[in-house]
C-alpha cells in the first residue's frame, strides 16, 4: 500500500477538523509535523519547498488548513491558479511523496478543484464531520458542563439536547461559557450554573449563530 496519502477532512466550521488536527499531531511525536494555513503558503514556491523538507526529514505528515482558499476553481484547467497547480503538483508529480501523509481541511469541499476533490492519489480518503447527533450532542454538553459548578437538579439535559438541535461542537462550548458569564455575575465568589442562566445563554448562543450564519451566507453568495 502507498505511504504517499492524501486526507481531506470536509465539514463545516466548529465541528471538529482542527480539534482532531490537534490529537492527531500530538499523538505522531516520532514523525516530522508541518502545520500551515492558507495564508502561510500564499507565496510562490512556497508549496513546492514545504513538500522538499518533508521528504528530507521524513517520515512527515503535512497539515494544510482551509486548503479551500486555495485550490478552489471553476472545475476548467484555464481557470486554475499558480497556487493551485503547485498543490497538484506536490500532491502526485515525478517526485515520491513516500512516508508523508498529508491532512487538509476544508469548510467548502464542493469548491475545490476537480482534480483535487475527486482524484485517487492525491486525496484518496475523504472524511466527513457532520453536525452532531442526539446523542453526540449530550456528550458535549456533559464534557463541557463538568469544568464548571452547575445545579444538577436544576437543569433539564433532555431540553438542552433538543435545544441545540443543529448545533456544532463549537456552538455548544460557546453555550456553556456564555452560561458561566452569566453565572459569574450572580455570584462572583461561587458562580454556579442555572437554568436561567442556560436559558439567558441559549437565546443569546442563537441570535449570535443566526447572525453568523446570515454573514457567512451574504459572504458566499454569487456577486452579479
Amino acid at each position: 500500500m502507498k505511504t504517499n496519502r492524501g486526507i481531506l477532512f470536509a465539514g463545516q466550521p466548529g465541528t471538529g477538523k482542527t480539534l482532531t488536527l490537534d490529537v492527531i499531531m500530538n499523538q505522531f511525536r516520532g514523525y516530522t509535523r508541518i502545520y500551515a494555513t492558507a495564508e502561510t503558503l500564499c507565496g510562490r514556491h512556497l508549496i513546492r519547498e514545504m513538500y522538499s523538507v518533508a521528504r528530507k526529514l521524513s517520515p512527515a505528515i503535512i497539515v494544510i488548513e482551509d486548503i479551500d482558499t486555495l485550490g478552489a476553481s471553476e472545475d476548467d484547467e484555464a481557470y486554475r491558479t499558480p497556487l493551485l497547480g503547485e498543490i497538484l503538483t506536490a500532491l502526485n508529480s515525478v517526485e515520491k511523496n513516500d512516508n508523508i501523509l498529508t491532512i487538509a481541511t476544508t469548510n467548502y469541499p464542493d469548491s475545490l478543484d476537480i482534480a483535487l476533490r475527486d482524484r485517487p492519489g492525491r486525496f484518496d480518503c475523504r472524511i466527513n464531520f457532520d453536525v452532531p447527533d442526539k446523542i453526540a450532542r449530550e456528550g458535549i454538553l456533559k464534557h463541557s458542563l463538568k469544568h464548571f459548578k452547575f445545579k444538577k437538579n436544576e437543569i433539564d439535559m433532555s431540553r438542552l439536547v433538543s435545544a441545540t438541535e443543529g448545533f456544532t461542537g463549537a456552538w455548544i462550548t460557546e453555550l456553556i461559557q456564555t452560561s458561566f458569564s452569566y453565572a459569574l455575575r450572580d455570584n462572583t465568589k461561587k458562580p454556579t450554573i442555572s437554568n436561567q442562566n442556560l436559558t439567558c445563554a441559549l437565546k443569546i448562543v442563537k441570535e449570535n449563530r443566526n447572525l453568523a450564519r446570515k454573514r457567512n451566507e451574504e459572504d458566499n453568495s454569487p456577486m452579479y
